[in-house]
């Protein structure tokens, strides 16, 4: 599939009701997939992890999440 990750995190962040921000260093595709179906909230994990793996820091705050290079 290899979606656009500001896109995937966008459409996540709408689905979840958080606002979100995208460091604009950020970039590249990624690939979410489930054989069953998961939570709002699993999904949101789902995609801090491959985020993760990319090199990709999500930090949580209690108005918003921002997903930026980690350092």
């Amino acid at each position: 599939m290899n979606a656009d990750i500001e896109s995937v995190a966008r459409a996540l962040a709408s689905l979840t009701k958080r606002s979100l921000v995208v460091d604009p260093r950020v970039k590249g595709t990624i690939n979410l997939v489930s054989e069953k179906p998961v939570t709002k909230a699993q999904a949101f994990d789902m995609l801090s992890s491959v985020l993760r793996l990319q090199g990709y820091a999500v930090v949580r705050t209690p108005d918003y999440v921002k997903v930026l290079p980690e350092a």
